[in-house]
């Protein structure tokens, strides 16, 4: 698992740097415009990963880490 790319990812939907996330930083649908958006930040994210998460109980940064490290 690669955190800079998965960061890289995240704050390309979030608009914000890579540097400013952290584990408790919202990455869920209230934070982006609609879950269309959050469907295909997590759609990204498996591809790096090569996972097939859902993003059910991800809310933070930190939840979709532990997610990864558990598939």
């Amino acid at each position: 698992m690669n955190e800079i790319k998965i960061k890289k990812i995240v704050g390309t939907f979030l608009r914000i740097k890579p540097n400013d996330i952290s584990e408790d930083t919202q990455i869920d649908a209230t934070v982006l415009q609609g879950s269309v958006l959050f469907a295909r930040m997590i759609s990204k994210i498996n591809a790096l990963c090569d996972t097939n998460l859902d993003g059910v109980d991800i809310h933070t940064y930190g939840d979709l880490i532990v997610k990864l490290n558990e598939s």
